[in-house]
C-alpha cells in the first residue's frame, strides 16, 4: 500500500475513496486501510528512515556523483537531486534520490548554490562529490561559477556572463547585505555541464539559425515546417480534424513536444515516411485543403524531399541522444566516442547526395562557411571536450574503449591523448617538445608580461579593451586569444567581483567606534532595540562586475570587489 502511494505520487486523501475501501475490503476484509492522517505520518517516518539508510550507504563510498534540476508544472516549482556511485564489488552504477522539495521564490543563482550546499552538508557528502551534473541554465551556469570550488571555465561557444560590465558602486538592500555574509559558507563541486542537454541545444537552437535554412531569405525548411505545424495545430486544437486524420491515415500523427527535441523528430519522421507515399499524400493534401476555416497548404514535392533530407541529417543526433540518455550507455567513457561517431556521420551526409540541407549539415559541424557572430554547432559545443584530460582518460580505461581499440587517440588534436594518459597519470618524464614543432605562439613574452602588468593595474579591464589599447602590439591576435591567455597562461580568470560597502575612512573609523561601544552588549539589551524595514531606491546602475583575479589573491581584496552603497 505504501509503496503504491509513494511511487505512483499519489495524493494521500487517496485512502479516504470508499472505493478503494471496499475493494480493499473484497480482497482482504482483514486488511485495514490507514487513514490520511496516519499514511503521512508513517510516510515521513519511513522517509526519515530512508534518509539514514542512504546516509550510512554513501559514508562507505569513497566517490560520489550529484545531479540537479529544476522544472515547473501547473504553476508550482520544483528542484531536485539524485546521487549516483559505482558497486565496489560489481562496479555496477546505484542511484539514489538525495531529495525534491518545492520552489516558492525566483530560482536564482543563490538559491540553486545554497540549495544544493545544504543538501550535500544534510548528508555529509560534499567531500566526496566528485562533480554534479546539471543542464546547461543560466541560473545553475552562474551558481557555479560564483559557488563553486574549482573555477568553472566558460566554454567558447556557449553563453556566458558579460565580461565588460561598467566599474560603478552598486545599491543594495540590507536584507541582501545579510545574505551576503554567509556566502562563504556556500561551496559546491565541479560543475559538468549535461551532454544530452548541450546536444538538444545543438539539434533546437542551432538548427533554428541556419541561413538558407529557416533563417534569412531563402528559408526553405521554414515554408515546409509551418505547414507540418498547420497540421500538427488542426489535430490537437479540434476534435473533428483529429478523427478525419486518424480516419484517412489509420492513425493519429505524433506532435512534438515543448521540452524534448526528440519528440520533433519523431513527428518528421512519420511525416516524412507518409509523405514519401503518394496515395497517402494525397489523402493529406485533401485533409488539408478541407479544413476550415482556414485551408492548409498542401504539400508538394519539394516539400517532400526537404522534410526527408532534413530527418536524414538529423538521424545521427537522435541516435547519439538516445545512447546519452539511456540507462546503460550513459557513461562518461562512452561519451567522446558518441560525439566522435556523430561528428564523422555528419561529415559524410556533407558528400552525400543531399540537394536542400547543405547548409544545416555544414551550420551543424561548424565550419567557417556560414561564420557568424552567434553561430554555434558542433565544433563551438563540442569540440574543446576533446581537450579535456578528464574525459580523455576515463575513454581510455574503459573497457570497451580502452588499450590500442580506442579511436580517440587519433582523433584528438596533436596527439595529446597517449601523451596525457602516459605521462600524467603514469609519472614517465615528459620528453622535451621539439624546437620549432608546433604552430608558434602569436603572444611573445614581453606582450605576455605586458598583459600581466595592465591587468593589475586595472583587474577590471577587458581582453576587448588590452586589444584596443594596444592596436600595434596585438595587431594579429585575436580577443579570444587574449581571453585564452589571460585565463590559461597567465592564470588570471575572469571572477565575478565581492560586492563590499563602499567605505570612506570617516565611515571605516566610525563603524570601529561603534563596534567598540557595543561589543559587550547582551541579548537583552539588543531585544530592545527596534528594527524596522528598509526600502531601496536604485540611484544607480547595480551589475555583477567581473574582475581578472590571479587564485593567490583574497577575494575581498579592495583591488578586486564591487562597492555598494545603501539608501
Amino acid at each position: 500500500m505504501f509503496q503504491w502511494i509513494i511511487r505512483d505520487m499519489l495524493p494521500t486523501i487517496t485512502t479516504e475513496s470508499e472505493v478503494l475501501r471496499a475493494f480493499l475490503n473484497y480482497l482482504n476484509p482483514q486488511f485495514k486501510l490507514p487513514s490520511r492522517k496516519k499514511l503521512g505520518n508513517d510516510i515521513k517516518h519511513m522517509s526519515a528512515r530512508a534518509k539514514n539508510e542512504l546516509t550510512q550507504i554513501m559514508s562507505k563510498q569513497d566517490y560520489l556523483a550529484t545531479t540537479a534540476d529544476s522544472w515547473s508544472s501547473h504553476n508550482w516549482a520544483f528542484i531536485g537531486s539524485t546521487v549516483s556511485w559505482l558497486d565496489k564489488a560489481t562496479l555496477e552504477r546505484t542511484t539514489a534520490v538525495l531529495g525534491m522539495k518545492e520552489v516558492k521564490e525566483s530560482q536564482t543563482a543563490e538559491y540553486s548554490a545554497r540549495s544544493l550546499s545544504k543538501l550535500h552538508e544534510d548528508f555529509s557528502i560534499s567531500s566526496k562529490i566528485l562533480c554534479t551534473t546539471t543542464d546547461n541554465g543560466t541560473n545553475y551556469v552562474s551558481a557555479f561559477v560564483n559557488f563553486a570550488q574549482e573555477d568553472v571555465v566558460i566554454q567558447p561557444g556557449e553563453d556566458k556572463p558579460d565580461e565588460e560590465l561598467a566599474d560603478e558602486p552598486q545599491v543594495i538592500s540590507m536584507e541582501e547585505a545579510l545574505d551576503q555574509a554567509d556566502e562563504a559558507e556556500v561551496s559546491l563541486p565541479k560543475h559538468q555541464r549535461c551532454g544530452a542537454h548541450t546536444l538538444n541545444l545543438l539539434a533546437s537552437e542551432d538548427v533554428s539559425k541556419v541561413p538558407q535554412w529557416n533563417h534569412g531569405g531563402r528559408n526553405i525548411f521554414r515554408r515546409s515546417a509551418a505547414k507540418a505545424q498547420s497540421l500538427w495545430n488542426a489535430q490537437g486544437r479540434r476534435t473533428a480534424a483529429a478523427n478525419e486524420i486518424k480516419d484517412a491515415i489509420g492513425k493519429k500523427l505524433i506532435v512534438p513536444g515543448a521540452t524534448r527535441w526528440n519528440s520533433s523528430y519523431d513527428s518528421y519522421k512519420m511525416l516524412s515516411g507518409l509523405l514519401q507515399d503518394l496515395d497517402t499524400r494525397k489523402k493529406i493534401n485533401d485533409l488539408c485543403t478541407s479544413m476550415r476555416p482556414n485551408p492548409i497548404p498542401v504539400f508538394v514535392d519539394e516539400d517532400n524531399e526537404v522534410i526527408a533530407e532534413y530527418v536524414k541529417v538529423m538521424a545521427p543526433i537522435a541516435n547519439a541522444l538516445d545512447k546519452m540518455q539511456s540507462d546503460q550507455h550513459a557513461y562518461m567513457g562512452n561519451f567522446l566516442p558518441n560525439l566522435m561517431v556523430l561528428q564523422r556521420d555528419l561529415n559524410l551526409l556533407r558528400d552525400n547526395s543531399i540537394k536542400h540541407a547543405k547548409p544545416l549539415v555544414t551550420y551543424l559541424l561548424g565550419t567557417q562557411e556560414h561564420h557568424s557572430r552567434d553561430k554555434k554547432g558542433f565544433t563551438e559545443r563540442f569540440q574543446h571536450m576533446f581537450e579535456d584530460q578528464e574525459k580523455l582518460l576515463v575513454t581510455a580505461f574503459h573497457p570497451r574503449f580502452g588499450g590500442s581499440q580506442t579511436n580517440v587517440r587519433n582523433k584528438c588534436s596533436h596527439r595529446n591523448f597517449e601523451n596525457r594518459v602516459r605521462y600524467s597519470e603514469v609519472g614517465n618524464p615528459k620528453p622535451a617538445k621539439i624546437r620549432g614543432s608546433g604552430r608558434p605562439q602569436k603572444n611573445s613574452k614581453a606582450t605576455d608580461n605586458l598583459l600581466k602588468r595592465e591587468v593589475r593595474k586595472n583587474p577590471r579591464v577587458t581582453a576587448a579593451q588590452l586589444k584596443e589599447s594596444h592596436p600595434k602590439l596585438l595587431e594579429n591576435v585575436s580577443v579570444r586569444t587574449v581571453m585564452h591567455r589571460l585565463q590559461k597562461d597567465l592564470k588570471l580568470p575572469s571572477r565575478t567581483a565581492a560586492r563590499k560597502p563602499l567605505l570612506t575612512d570617516h565611515l571605516q573609523k566610525a563603524r570601529l567606534a561603534f563596534a567598540k561601544q557595543y561589543a559587550k552588549w547582551t541579548k537583552e539589551e539588543w531585544s530592545k532595540v527596534m528594527w524596522s524595514d528598509e526600502s531601496t531606491f536604485q540611484l544607480i546602475l547595480s551589475q555583477h562586475v567581473k574582475v581578472r583575479r590571479p587564485s593567490t589573491a583574497s577575494r575581498y581584496d579592495v583591488a578586486y570587489t564591487s562597492p555598494t552603497v545603501k539608501h
